[in-house]
């Protein structure tokens, strides 16, 4: 990914950002994404986006496969 920072809206959930970072990608349903906040915690799927942002500082690792992204 070229982007380093990405706008997202506060109400997404992470299952929708991960399913946005799926489609970008182009995986295979069979591959999986892994996103982490802070490099310390998975946050459950329906956890909104505005939230984590909030109370993690706006640092996110996001893994899949052999790739690994950090926002920041």
């Amino acid at each position: 990914m070229k982007t380093k920072k990405w706008s997202v809206e506060r109400g997404r959930t992470v299952q929708a950002l991960g399913q946005f970072i799926k489609k970008f990608l182009k995986l295979q349903p069979d591959e999986q994404l892994f996103i982490y906040v802070n490099q310390s915690f998975a946050p459950s799927p329906d956890q909104e986006v505005g939230v984590l942002f909030e109370v993690s500082a706006s640092s996110f690792l996001i893994e899949s496969g052999v790739s690994a992204f950090a926002y920041r």
